[in-house]
């Protein structure tokens, strides 16, 4: 056996095993919690055309915080948010300070703290999570006992806030759930449908062919030129546009995607080869380009971009990333001049 010298080591070892071991997070919440949080989220969120989210996302944070426990002990999310969209969240009674003249507060150790009530501001209450309680300094006590601050709550008088209050009943959960559905199907198809249209007729021709220029070419990687004779080209471009004006006609070879007709924007209808050889006449033709120019006259495309767009920002706004909506603005593709 060798003596190492160091009376100590054993003691050393011990002590360094037991500073790098590693306690795992263990994980509290419920779904049913959890849903109650998210529905009330979302129809404020959508009530408020957005400005609840920043606020509903906190509160997701401090459920999923509260509930994650490591060696019992709850992490609590401390969160700041911008003044002007916590002035409207107390303009609109999402968050109430309460008024009163004091609060006096015995400890289990005995010790006897007077709280001016104006000062006093406890959580808003969520399922699991640890409670904050300030007393309008440096000052604050948290705590887990969810039952003894409803006590207090109920003592002092203090209103939790509207969410809170829906949150706690199931008809009212399931009211809101029921709301939440109803207004997403609105949106669905009336609202960004109807959005999207009005948006469209706004976009100027210039953008237009930006756009179905930018289109074009992204499918030339996958056709090839046509290969109708130019005059025949120029006689169907006369013969359509005799019928109704639209700035630049196309023609490819199709090859495997066969025989069609696309529509590329507002000022742009492209025809594959393949589809004039299987016309028997240039009055079949004729009706195609008619439903083709129907699609740019009503902007469908330019339709489809801002329906798209609506959507996106929409989810993102739901599910309380809002800087994703600013990084989506920022980092949209600029069309070539």
């Amino acid at each position: 056996m060798i003596d190492s010298g160091h009376p100590g080591s054993s003691e050393v070892e011990s002590t360094t095993k037991q500073q790098t071991s590693i306690e795992p997070f263990t994980f509290h919440g419920n779904g049913s919690d959890y849903f109650r949080i998210w529905i009330v989220n979302m129809l404020f969120t959508i009530l408020t055309l957005g400005i609840y989210s920043a606020w509903a996302k906190v509160r997701s944070k401090r459920y999923f915080g509260g509930n994650r426990l490591r060696n019992n002990i709850s992490i609590e999310y401390v969160f700041l948010i911008l003044s002007i969209t916590f002035l409207i969240i107390v303009t609109l009674g999402f968050f109430y300070p309460w008024s009163a003249v004091a609060v006096a507060v015995v400890t289990d150790e005995g010790l006897h703290v007077s709280v001016d009530r104006e000062k006093l501001q406890v959580s808003s209450p969520l399922p699991g999570t640890p409670t904050r309680m300030e007393f309008g300094g440096k000052e604050s006590f948290v705590t887990e006992d969810g039952e003894g601050v409803e006590r207090l709550r109920e003592t002092l008088a203090l209103t939790p806030g509207l969410a809170n209050r829906v949150e706690r009943h199931m008809p009212a959960v399931v009211a809101a759930a029921a709301l939440v559905i109803s207004m997403l199907a609105v949106l669905a198809f009336w609202g960004v449908p109807a959005l999207a249209a009005r948006l469209a007729l706004t976009v100027p021709e210039e953008v237009s062919a930006q756009v179905s220029g930018a289109l074009m070419s992204q499918l030339d990687v996958f056709l090839d030129p046509s290969s109708i004779a130019p005059e025949r080209r120029r006689e169907l471009e006369r013969y359509f546009r005799s019928h109704g004006e639209v700035e630049t006609i196309e023609f490819r070879e199709a090859g495997i995607f066969g025989a069609n007709a696309v529509t590329l924007g507002a000022t742009m209808i492209a025809f594959s080869d393949e589809l004039v050889e299987l016309a028997e006449s240039d009055e079949e033709l004729l009706a195609v380009y008619f439903h083709e120019l129907g699609h740019a006259r009503l902007r469908h495309v330019e339709q489809n971009v801002f329906r798209a767009s609506a959507w996106l920002v929409l989810i993102t706004v739901l599910t309380g990333d809002i800087g994703a909506v600013g990084e989506l603005l920022v980092g949209l593709p600029l069309l070539p001049a």
